[in-house]
């Protein structure tokens, strides 16, 4: 579905200033009303600067761009976030949030991370990515979505937009 189609998510969409974007973002609101399409199409914003390559957009549709790191679990664990040698994701392996968002970008000018359903972080993870939130790499940017407010830790909130 096209952002262009969803009144409310293009009239937030159209206000984004890209100069002066947040390292880190939180999306917040119900269950159902975009907040996923809207974190996948500023990603894509953020990784190509509004220019379209074709191949870098094929690898972003597949979910194999180098420079995107998507998280989406029904539980979001420590190890999914910062890498522990006792703790091994079948899906991801040793990758992991943290050693992704360090490293510079491959193609892009941008790296970003997208977390959805955030609010599914444990406390260690939520610790785990305060850090990141706190010293930012130069050109990464970490999205998260939520379905209720309040759900993640005071000082995330204070380090994200």
């Amino acid at each position: 579905m096209e952002i262009s189609n969803i009144p409310w998510l293009n009239k937030i969409y159209t206000k984004i200033n890209y100069d002066i974007f947040p390292h880190g973002l939180i999306i917040s609101g119900s269950k159902g009303i975009g907040k996923k399409i809207l974190a996948k199409k500023i990603s894509l914003d953020l990784i190509y600067n509004n220019e379209k390559i074709n191949n870098g957009l094929n690898l972003f549709n597949k979910g194999n761009h180098p420079d995107f790191f998507l998280l989406d679990k029904d539980k979001i664990l420590i190890n999914h976030i910062t890498y522990r040698d006792e703790k091994w994701d079948e899906q991801k392996g040793k990758r992991n949030l943290n050693d992704f968002i360090l490293k510079t970008s491959s193609i892009s000018n941008n790296k970003v991370a997208l977390i959805l359903n955030a609010e599914s972080m444990n406390i260690p993870s939520q610790n785990a990515l305060l850090k990141t939130l706190e010293e930012p790499a130069s050109k990464s940017f970490i999205i998260m979505t939520v379905n209720r407010s309040n759900s993640l830790q005071k000082t995330i909130y204070s380090r994200c937009q």
